[in-house]
């Protein structure tokens, strides 16, 4: 399955329930958006969600669950290299999610990378 076909926003969307952990409700945005048929709009989702976890494992950092991810490395870059703004834009671009979470994301990732430097 395409997503690219999708707007941006959709798109967005689709993977915030996903992240949630409503794909009952990223099913429906799907289907409602394409005119697919239930069932080609599971199949949608369940590909979309193999592919963000394929390559993907769980850390717990500060007791948020976070995705080890396929550009961890050119967000902790930018971030080592005290370019903030240049990290929340990879992680938007590459994960979904809002102008907010990504700050959010980026700031407790940084905290967190802080306090394992003074440990």
């Amino acid at each position: 399955m395409n997503f690219d076909h999708l707007s941006e926003e959709v798109h967005a969307s689709i993977i915030k329930e996903i992240q949630a952990g409503k794909k009952i409700d990223a099913v429906k945005l799907y289907q409602n958006a394409t005119g697919e048929s239930l069932l080609g709009s599971k199949i949608a989702v369940e590909t979309l969600i193999d592919q963000q976890t394929k390559n993907a494992s769980d850390t717990n950092l500060l007791g948020l669950e976070i995705q080890s991810f396929p550009f961890h490395d050119q967000v902790l870059d930018a971030i080592f290299n005290n370019r903030k703004l240049d990290a929340m834009k990879i992680y938007m671009e590459h994960s979904g999610v809002t102008l907010l979470e990504a700050k959010k994301f980026i700031e407790d990732l940084t905290d967190q990378l802080q306090v394992e430097a003074a440990d």
